[in-house]
């Protein structure tokens, strides 16, 4: 069975199962999650420590100067750079449809007071390589208004960027967003490639 369609499957059943209460689970291992100081050395591309489901399933490479951000709600594989942290990548996994890729990248437009895309034009985007599969990829500048649920709250950002790609798999909607000044994110054009190209269904899901 290819990998994503069984990494589709066990996204599927974890949402379904998701408001049913977990059998007895046994700790046989633990330790403070990561928070926002630099990841040990000695820590693995692959999260042996995750923080949530989400990192159970994916392994992936972390650029070299990005640092691990505790993961939330809507940032399940979390990351900032940039000398003051101003910079950020997170992946998110969204149940079901999700909304679907042109609701997902009019809903980033909007934060930048854009008018949304028709399906057309969505389809006309460029790509990027992520799970595997060739993507469409946003890349849009501009005052950034993240909402009211970022860490930074409401307050509008200029000149800003946002570049990001959207994966639809059966039974959940796979978003990666990097978002920062528009010098620093032209400078992390590469390391966001090599990220992306480095995300992989965890080893026991290939």
């Amino acid at each position: 069975m290819p990998a994503i369609l069984r990494l589709s499957l066990v996204l599927t059943t974890f949402f379904l199962s998701a408001c049913r209460p977990p059998d007895t689970v046994e700790v046989v291992d633990s330790r403070e999650p990561f928070r926002d100081d630099r990841e040990p050395a000695e820590a693995t591309e692959y999260q042996r420590f995750a923080e949530n489901t989400t990192q159970t399933m994916f392994q992936w490479t972390k650029p070299q100067d990005w640092r691990g951000v505790k993961a939330s709600q809507f940032r399940e594989i979390n990351f900032a750079f940039g000398p003051s942290s101003e910079g950020e990548c997170y992946l998110t996994v969204l149940a079901g449809s999700g909304s679907g890729v042109a609701e997902n990248f009019n809903r980033w437009r909007a934060q930048f007071g854009m008018e949304p895309m028709k399906e057309g034009e969505v389809a006309a985007l460029p790509t990027k390589t992520f799970l595997g599969r060739m993507v469409p990829a946003l890349d849009i500048s501009g005052s950034y208004n993240p909402g009211s649920m970022s860490p930074g709250g409401s307050v509008p950002k200029a000149e800003w960027r946002l570049v990001g790609v959207i994966m639809e798999a059966p039974g959940a909607v796979i978003t990666v967003k990097m978002t920062g000044p528009k010098a620093l994110i032209e400078a992390e054009q590469e390391n966001l490639d090599a990220f992306l190209a480095s995300v992989v269904p965890a080893p026991n899901l290939r």
